[in-house]
């Protein structure tokens, strides 16, 4: 009779450690992405036998996603809702960055919802020499080459 009280108390203290633990994690979910993301990269990396340079290029270039995207891929996380709904969260989360560009500053949320469904994010690292450079550099924003705003 009397170990029911402490066989309660032991189950008790274990449902709140628990809960505890899961509130941890959830807060660290981003942390969790960025490390499983490294450990891919690492991986990768020792598998194929690359060079620490391109390794540290691999890394640079997932500090930078996550610095912008926290990890998140706009179109793997609306896979599964309705194609409007999708519409609505790619018009939501890129909008706005496509009214920076002068080119599609004044156009209507009709044509910027279907520009969005098409677009793809990329990420474009610096060249190794300034030399190479194509685009000449531009402070950060969007950018739009001088012939875009004769054209439309």
């Amino acid at each position: 009779m009397a170990s029911s009280p402490q066989v309660l108390g032991a189950c008790l203290a274990a449902a709140i450690f628990s809960n505890i633990a899961k509130l941890i994690e959830k807060l660290d979910a981003a942390g969790s992405r960025y490390t499983r993301e490294i450990d891919k990269i690492d991986e990768f990396g020792r598998f194929f036998k690359l060079d620490r340079a391109t390794r540290a290029k691999l890394h640079a270039y997932v500090q930078f996603k996550f610095a912008v995207s926290r990890g998140f891929d706009v179109g793997e996380a609306t896979a599964s809702l309705p194609p409007t709904m999708q519409d609505e969260v790619f018009f939501k989360v890129h909008a706005a960055v496509l009214r920076r560009v002068p080119m599609f500053a004044d156009t209507d949320d009709i044509f910027i919802k279907k520009l969005v469904r098409v677009l793809r994010p990329q990420v474009l690292l610096p060249p190794p020499h300034p030399s190479l450079w194509v685009l000449p550099r531009v402070p950060v924003g969007a950018y739009a080459p001088p012939w875009a705003s004769r054209c439309c």
